[in-house]
């Protein structure tokens, strides 16, 4: 399956926020080895991609974002062609699936699993859920990355609706990468994640895969470069 539609060559992208992943200088130069460009602090027509940092300012649940946002938000609202926002974790899912111009392979290939839910503190086990992510970094050989925001804040950045989302509802996405060998299975993999969480008490997502060969090396040395997270966090000030 292939995940957020993001190309890379001649398209320009331009960061705001913080990122948790990476170091803005890093995410940046992961544009240009895939053929893309990026520009400093000019928000216009003529960007294609505004990559948003998943960690929030407190400002923005009240309406806040900043200066990039607001920019790209209102050109959107006059309906003038302007950048497309683009969530940290859908930018770093798209580094996994396009490979740099120039990438070395390996005899195995990467499979990305991303897990998303809406849910409200008290209302799922979130116990369960980082004890499982914890066994997939400890003893499975995963990267483990966690996501979440408000979802009201979410919906109304990306989709452009709030309205069936109140302050009290976050949405979590969940990034599990696996090596395996070119050979393995990938659907028994995929499988063995999907029904772990289906088994955690409160949780009913959905989960999202794809694998990829060609930038193994590369993305893997991404990666390594990244801190896990494996806590979810559901006081977002």
């Amino acid at each position: 399956m292939k995940p957020t539609e993001i190309t890379f060559e001649g398209k320009s992208f331009c960061f705001t926020g913080k990122l948790s992943d990476l170091k803005r200088t890093h995410a940046e130069r992961c544009v240009r080895a895939r053929g893309g460009y990026t520009t400093g602090k000019t928000i216009n027509e003529s960007l294609d991609y505004l990559v948003i940092g998943s960690i929030p300012s407190i400002g923005w649940k009240h309406g806040n974002y900043g200066n990039k946002i607001e920019k790209a938000l209102n050109l959107k609202a006059l309906g003038t062609e302007g950048p497309e926002l683009i969530p940290e974790v859908d930018f770093m899912e798209a580094l996994a699936y396009v490979p740099e111009t120039s990438s070395g392979d390996i005899e195995d290939k990467i499979v990305v699993c991303n897990y998303k839910f809406f849910a409200r503190e008290g209302q799922f086990d979130k116990k369960a859920i980082e004890v499982y992510l914890d066994m997939l970094s400890d003893s499975r050989g995963c990267h483990v990355s966690v996501y979440t925001d408000y979802a009201s804040i979410f919906a109304m950045l990306y989709t452009g609706n709030c309205d069936d989302f109140d302050d009290e509802q976050i949405l979590v996405r969940i990034r599990v990468v696996k090596q395996i060998h070119i050979d393995e299975d990938t659907q028994a993999t995929v499988d063995e994640i999907a029904m772990a969480f289906e088994a955690i008490d409160g949780v009913d997502g959905d989960l999202e895969f794809f694998e990829r060969q060609a930038g193994t090396a590369s993305f893997l040395k991404v990666l390594s470069e990244i801190p896990e997270s494996r806590r979810i966090s559901t006081n977002k000030e």
